[in-house]
C-alpha cells in the first residue's frame, strides 16, 4: 500500500506571492472536485450529515459575497484577498456544538508511508481566515494514517484509523479577520491525536516527531507496522457553535506530487449556461457566413 513521495517544496507559493511565473494551480470549486469531499460532516444534532445539509455547512465561495451561514442567517461579507481573487472554500459551524464540517482529499493507497511525515522533506502549509459569527473558531488541519487492518481499540475490533489534528495558535480573539499562513513539519506544529484509543481533544498536543518518540503510540511510523497517509483534511469541529471559517489554498509534498490546490469559487470555471452556448454558436455562424461571403 505504500506510495512514494515527490521531494517538492513550497517554493513555487513564495515565488507565487512575489509576482514570478509559476505552473497554475488546480482549483477545487466544488465537492467532488479533484477527490476533495465531506468526510466526517455532521448536523446541529451531531450525526452525519445528509447531502442537503453537508452543501448548507460547505460552500465554494467569491469575494465579497453575503452567503446564508448554515443556520440560515446573513454572515459578514466573504473575505476579499484570495490568491487571483478567486474566493475560497468555507466551512460553517451549526447552530450547535455538536455539529461539524470537514473537507478532504482521500487517497486509499496511500499518499506515502507515516514514516514520511517525520522525514526533513516533509511540509505542509495552507492560508485560512478566521470570521467571529458571533462565536470565533480556527480551521483544524488533519492528516490521517492508517494501516487498512480492524484490530484496534480496547477490545481489538475498531478500525486502526487514526487522525493527527492541529489547529493555528494564531488564531485567537485578537486576531479575527485575517488571512494567515501556516506552515507544519515534522517538528513544527502541535498535533492532537484522535482514533481507537487515542487520547483525542483533551490529550496532549505535540510535533508529529513528539509523537513518534511517544511510548505509546510512536508505533504509528514504524514502516513495520504499515500505516500510511491516506488523507489529509480540514475542519470546524465541535464546540464551533456559529464559527465560520475558509480555507484559500493547501500545498503539501505529500499532496497529488506538491502541486498548489486553490479552493475557489463554484463560479470559477463553469461552463457558460446552454443558452448562452446556444448564442455563442450563433455568432460563430454569421462570422463563418460573413467569411464565406468574402470569398465570393
Amino acid at each position: 500500500m505504500r506510495a512514494s513521495f515527490a521531494n517538492v517544496s513550497l517554493t513555487a507559493v513564495l515565488l507565487a506571492f512575489a509576482g514570478v511565473t509559476q505552473a497554475a494551480p488546480t482549483l477545487v470549486n466544488g465537492l467532488g472536485v479533484g477527490g476533495w469531499a465531506s468526510g466526517d460532516t455532521r448536523n446541529i444534532a451531531g450525526t452525519p450529515a445528509d447531502p442537503t445539509q453537508i452543501n448548507a455547512q460547505i460552500k465554494f465561495v467569491g469575494e465579497g459575497q453575503v452567503v446564508p451561514d448554515a443556520a440560515g442567517a446573513n454572515p459578514d461579507a466573504t473575505p476579499t484577498g484570495t490568491l487571483n481573487g478567486n474566493g475560497a472554500v468555507r466551512l460553517d459551524g451549526t447552530s450547535s456544538n455538536s455539529g461539524k464540517s470537514d473537507i478532504g482529499l482521500l487517497d486509499a493507497g496511500g499518499m506515502a508511508s507515516a514514516s514520511a511525515l517525520l522525514d526533513r522533506l516533509f511540509t505542509a502549509s495552507y492560508r485560512s481566515y478566521s470570521d467571529p459569527n458571533s462565536t470565533l473558531r480556527t480551521v483544524s488541519f488533519g492528516i490521517a494514517v492508517t494501516n487498512g487492518l480492524s484490530n484496534c481499540g480496547a477490545t481489538g475490533t475498531q478500525a486502526c484509523y487514526f487522525t493527527f489534528a492541529h489547529a493555528d495558535p494564531d488564531i485567537n480573539p485578537a486576531n479575527p479577520n485575517t488571512w494567515l499562513t501556516e506552515t507544519v513539519s515534522s517538528t513544527v506544529g502541535d498535533f492532537l491525536l484522535y482514533g481507537s484509543g487515542a487520547p483525542g481533544g483533551g490529550g496532549p498536543k505535540k510535533t508529529l516527531a513528539d509523537w513518534a518518540l511517544d511510548g505509546t503510540w510512536g508505533f504509528l511510523f514504524d514502516d513495520a507496522n504499515d500505516y500510511d497517509v491516506v488523507r489529509m483534511n480540514f475542519n470546524i469541529g465541535s464546540s464551533s457553535r456559529n464559527g465560520l471559517v475558509y480555507v484559500d489554498w493547501v500545498q503539501s509534498n505529500l499532496l497529488n506530487g506538491g502541486e498548489l490546490v486553490d479552493f475557489v469559487s463554484a463560479d470559477v470555471g463553469r461552463l457558460p449556461e446552454p443558452g448562452s452556448l446556444a448564442l455563442v454558436g450563433l455568432a460563430v455562424a454569421g462570422l463563418a457566413g460573413v467569411g464565406r461571403r468574402r470569398t465570393r
